[in-house]
């Protein structure tokens, strides 16, 4: 099994609606690490290209940089801070019901595997997704062992 990975760094805030500490107002410079492996490699020697890594993550973490991550529990809580997030263009709408390491690695995970079968390369891959909030502190999501087949087509098969 060959594995490689990447990693990104950006800075948001949110809150964690009922929390007693996390409710309030507070940011994190975040470290994602996304990891890639297969048992195969492509013809020129890869899993894939780090540059063509950047593709399939890149978007999604310059949407969050510098930005209110509002979640769905702050919507139904209708989050003051949203509404002013919202206002200055300063909110990304964070699309888990909390905004916590946990979904954090789960979205950005599903993100991941729907760019990469969308792009038809043709590779048989697993991914798994760390998120650091501090040099302590890092949730992982290692979905159940699926190794997706993407042929030249963008067809996937487990």
């Amino acid at each position: 099994m060959f594995e490689i990975s990447r990693e990104y760094k950006f800075s948001a805030a949110h809150r964690l609606e009922g929390h007693p500490k996390c409710g309030r107002l507070h940011g994190h410079n975040y470290k994602v690490v996304l990891h890639l492996s297969s048992n195969t490699l492509d013809e020129m020697g890869f899993i894939m290209d780090f540059g063509d890594v950047d593709e399939h993550i890149k978007p999604l973490i310059d949407q969050m940089d510098h930005m209110y991550l509002s979640s769905l529990s702050n919507a139904q809580a209708n989050d003051p801070y949203s509404q002013i997030a919202s206002d200055r263009g300063e909110i990304f709408k964070f699309p888990a019901q909390d905004s916590t390491a946990e979904w954090m690695a789960s979205v950005f995970h599903a993100h991941v595997m729907n760019s990469i079968r969308g792009s038809g390369d043709p590779i048989s891959i697993r991914a798994f997704i760390e998120v650091w909030e501090t040099d302590r502190n890092r949730a992982i999501y290692r979905p159940p062992h699926v190794e997706y087949t993407i042929t030249e087509t963008g067809r996937v098969s487990p």
